[in-house]
């Protein structure tokens, strides 16, 4: 009977390292869910990544392309374009639509712009 005792001691201790121990049965699974909780990342990055080396690309190659982020992120204009500001009904100069600048904390900053009136001696197609 003794002997039976012991061997059970042993069968449930060596059974406890299997499951609960550093490589044990529920380390495995932890290891597990965080392998595919890297690789669900590491395939974000690589979207990322492809889509950042397509843009360096159009930046490189595609006049068009450049052209568009310079008028859309950058607020520049063309040689000959034509510029209108618009007035509310109380008379102040409504902004141009333009991305307004973010000072870090996520909300956007209002910065005061001087209303200048038109140089009337500019030329049609000079820069502004």
């Amino acid at each position: 009977m003794r002997i039976g005792r012991y061997l059970v001691l042993i069968i449930l201790f060596v059974g406890f390292f299997i499951i609960f121990g550093n490589r044990g049965l529920l380390d495995n699974q932890r290891l597990k869910e965080k392998l595919s909780e890297l690789r669900a990342e590491n395939a974000r990055f690589e979207a990322v990544n492809h889509s950042l080396k397509r843009e360096v690309v159009l930046m490189r190659e595609d006049l068009r392309y450049i052209e568009s982020v310079a008028r859309n992120e950058l607020g520049m204009v063309k040689r000959g374009d034509s510029i209108y500001r618009f007035m509310d009904s109380a008379g102040k100069k409504e902004e141009p639509a333009a991305p307004p600048a973010s000072d870090g904390s996520g909300q956007p900053t209002q910065e005061p712009r001087e209303d200048t009136a038109p140089n009337p001696t500019a030329r049609p197609g000079s820069s502004i």
